[in-house]
């Protein structure tokens, strides 16, 4: 056995556990590509030197070997997200003034 991208387009529409190529396309009927290496995901493309994961984002640009955004992820603690809208990380998490929360503690 063995696993195949299914491919439209060079794009991953699937991926299959197949005995042969044969099988495999004959099952799909679509173009199928025996994955060696890395396994593709859905949506990944198949490009001239291997598989490339989906674009995250439509800003962010292919390096070479992995998606980047256009603006660099920020250096201080938080849970960041990004914002395709405004281009930028939103901190999820924000610092918290422990001195303004109310005293929730239980005492006697």
């Amino acid at each position: 056995m063995a696993d195949f991208a299914v491919v439209k387009d060079n794009v991953v529409v699937n991926v299959v556990v197949a005995e042969s190529e044969e099988i495999a396309e004959s099952v799909t009927n679509l173009s199928v590509v025996p994955i060696t290496d890395n396994v593709p995901g859905m949506n990944w493309t198949l490009e001239s030197d291997g598989w490339r994961p989906a674009q995250p984002f439509s800003s962010w640009l292919w390096d070479g070997t992995k998606w980047e955004p256009p603006v660099s992820h920020p250096a201080t603690p938080g849970s960041w997200s990004w914002d395709e809208n405004t281009i930028s990380w939103i901190n999820l998490s924000p610092d918290i003034d422990l001195e303004e929360l109310p005293d929730t503690s239980l005492s006697e």
